[in-house]
C-alpha cells in the first residue's frame, strides 16, 4: 500500500513539473509576443570614443589631432581638430586670409580651415543572440560654434558600413543615405542648425527569433525629438558612428555612462514603426 502511494505521489511531482515547465514556456513565448507586438526596444551599450581617420586630404603629420595641449598648433597654419579626451573633440580655426583662399585654387592645401573625417573606434553589431525584442544602438553629439559666420561651419554625422551610409547633412538640410556612390536625400528644409544643438543617431535591429518580419533602420534625432522616418539598411553587422567637422567642436554621449550623462532623447520610448523614407 505505501509503494502504490509513492507512486502516486511520482505521478503527481513529474504531472506537476510538466504542467510548471508548460506554464513558464507559454509564459516567455507570451513575453516575447509582447516585446514584438508592442515594439519593444532594448538599448545596448557599447563602449565607444572617437578615433581620428587619416586621409589625403589632410596633412599627415597629425601629431596635434592626438594633443590636448591648449598651445598645439597646425606647422602648415591650417584649422585641426583635437581629440581632448574619448567624447570631445575640439576645432581650433586658423584665421585665414584672402591669400589662403587664393592659395587654395592652385592647389595648396595650406593655410586653411580644413574639413576632418572622425570614425568610432567601436561598431554597432547585430546581436547574434536569441532576443525577442528589437535591439538599439544609439549615439549623440552637442555641437559648439567656432566660427562667428554659422555659413562657414559644417557638421556631417551618422552611421556608416563599407560602401552603405545614412547621416544628417545642414549643407543639404537633409538626412541622406548613400550604398555604392548613390545618394538619396530627404530634405527638410526648416531644420535648424543652432549652436548647442544636440543631434543624435541610432540604429535598430529586429528581434533574432522573428527575422525578417521588419527591416533594420537607422533614425536621426534633433534635441531630444525624432526627425521625421527612419531608412531602411541591410540588416547586416559593422555600422559605425561618423563624423565630419569643419569649425565645429563636439561634445559626444556614446553612453558610456548614462547615469550622470542621459542622453537628449529617451531611447526607452522610441517606438519602432513601420514607415520608412526608403
Amino acid at each position: 500500500m505505501a509503494e502504490n502511494n509513492s507512486d502516486r505521489d511520482l505521478e503527481v511531482d513529474e504531472t506537476n513539473n510538466k504542467f510548471n515547465k508548460t506554464n513558464y514556456q507559454l509564459a516567455v513565448e507570451l513575453e516575447e509576443l509582447k516585446n514584438f507586438v508592442f515594439k519593444k526596444v532594448h538599448f545596448v551599450q557599447v563602449p565607444n570614443k572617437w578615433k581620428f581617420f587619416v586621409n589625403n586630404r589632410v596633412c599627415w603629420e597629425f601629431t596635434c589631432v592626438n594633443s590636448n595641449s591648449s598651445k598645439c598648433a597646425c606647422d602648415k597654419g591650417n584649422g585641426f581638430i583635437q581629440l581632448i579626451d574619448d567624447e570631445n573633440i575640439k576645432y581650433i580655426k586658423c584665421e585665414q586670409s584672402m591669400f589662403g583662399w587664393i592659395a587654395s585654387m592652385f592647389g595648396s592645401l595650406n593655410g586653411m580651415n580644413k574639413l576632418y573625417f572622425v570614425v568610432s573606434e567601436n561598431t554597432f553589431n547585430k546581436p547574434t543572440n536569441d532576443c525577442s525584442t528589437f535591439t538599439s544602438f544609439y549615439f549623440e553629439v552637442k555641437i559648439k560654434f567656432e566660427n562667428e559666420n554659422k555659413d562657414d561651419i559644417l557638421m556631417v554625422f551618422g552611421l556608416i558600413r563599407d560602401k552603405e551610409m545614412v547621416y544628417l547633412s545642414k549643407t543639404c538640410d537633409a538626412i541622406c543615405y548613400g550604398h555604392m556612390g548613390q545618394v538619396g536625400k530627404i530634405p527638410f528644409p526648416s531644420l535648424t542648425f543652432n549652436d548647442g544643438d544636440t543631434y543624435g543617431c541610432g540604429i535598430i535591429y529586429s528581434p533574432t527569433k522573428m527575422t525578417g518580419i521588419s527591416p533594420t533602420r537607422i533614425f536621426i534625432t534633433q534635441n531630444g525629438q525624432l526627425i521625421g522616418k527612419a531608412i531602411k539598411v541591410k540588416d547586416d553587422n559593422n555600422y559605425t558612428p561618423w563624423i565630419r567637422l569643419k569649425l565645429c567642436s563636439v561634445e559626444t554621449n556614446f553612453g558610456n555612462d548614462l547615469t550622470t550623462k542621459p542622453f537628449k532623447y529617451d531611447i526607452s520610448k522610441h517606438i519602432v514603426t513601420d514607415e520608412f523614407y526608403n
